[in-house]
């Protein structure tokens, strides 16, 4: 959810920037021209957004590249020059979108720099008004995150179950069960190759055992983190046990698996 979330925020930044050049050039542009005109300037300065922009795009999709590369930092000087790179060839080619929407032939580029400065005056409006609102979405990530551990701090996992032999109740201690299994409808806790009839649920279970030490790795098995031996690969991804048992892992679960151990 957050993650989809925060692509969602990073599509309508784009369009919020892009948008922010379009409107910067179209203020700037309009006085020059008679209000009657104002769709043609409107034109003009949305070539102008999208060049910039979409210079401004590669300068920053290679910056990441090499990021990934060599761990480089990013700070603001550092936005402000990758910035500059994708917006020189940026005016260049919105003074060419310019002239040939106007049907112009010689395409004058003396009012490149002006373009420029522009251009470096929304980048800053936009870089500001962005590390804001990273902050604001860093501070709201955070105060979710402090609540989460709150509740895990807060939180009473599952010491001791219940379990009936005869006519008599006994109590596991969890920390001695090896892994648990649904079969026919019942819940079954394997302590040294013993079975135990227990009352709750795989799903249950899985909400009210310690994620640290317990693992559901079928929507009928969860077993123990340290009573498994190894993991092969087959048709399915088959655990065994310690005790030599083998259980299987559902496709759903190896996430679970990977989270764990990689």
């Amino acid at each position: 959810m957050t993650t989809k979330t925060t692509e969602n925020n990073g599509d309508m930044r784009y369009f919020f920037a892009t948008a922010l050049i379009i409107f910067g050039f179209f203020v700037a542009y309009l006085p020059k021209t008679s209000i009657s005109n104002w769709q043609l300037v409107l034109l003009i300065s949305m070539g102008y957004g999208f060049s910039i922009y979409g210079c401004i795009w590669l300068s920053w999709a290679f910056f990441n590249f090499i990021k990934k590369k060599k761990d480089l930092s990013l700070n603001f000087l550092n936005s402000i020059i990758i910035s500059l790179i994708g917006l020189i060839p940026g005016a260049f080619l919105g003074v060419i979108v310019r002239a040939k929407i106007l049907g112009i032939e010689k395409i004058d580029f003396t009012g490149v720099p002006q373009i420029v400065l522009i251009g470096v005056f929304i980048t800053l409006v936009f870089h500001f008004w962005e590390k804001s609102n990273n902050q604001e979405q860093d501070n709201l990530e955070l105060k979710l995150i402090n609540e989460k551990l709150q509740q895990v701090r807060e939180k009473k996992y599952l010491q001791n179950i219940s379990c009936k032999i005869g006519n008599e109740n006994k109590i596991l201690d969890v920390n001695e069960i090896e892994f648990f299994v649904s079969e026919n409808h019942c819940t079954i806790a394997i302590i040294q190759n013993k079975e135990y009839f227990i009352d709750l649920s795989i799903k249950k279970l899985s909400e009210e055992l310690n994620p640290e030490k317990f693992i559901q790795i079928h929507r009928n098995s969860i077993i123990r983190v340290d009573q498994i031996k190894s993991i092969r690969n087959g048709n399915n991804w088959l655990l065994e046990t310690i005790s030599g048992k083998e259980l299987s892992i559902s496709r759903s679960n190896r996430s679970k698996i990977k989270e764990l151990f990689l």
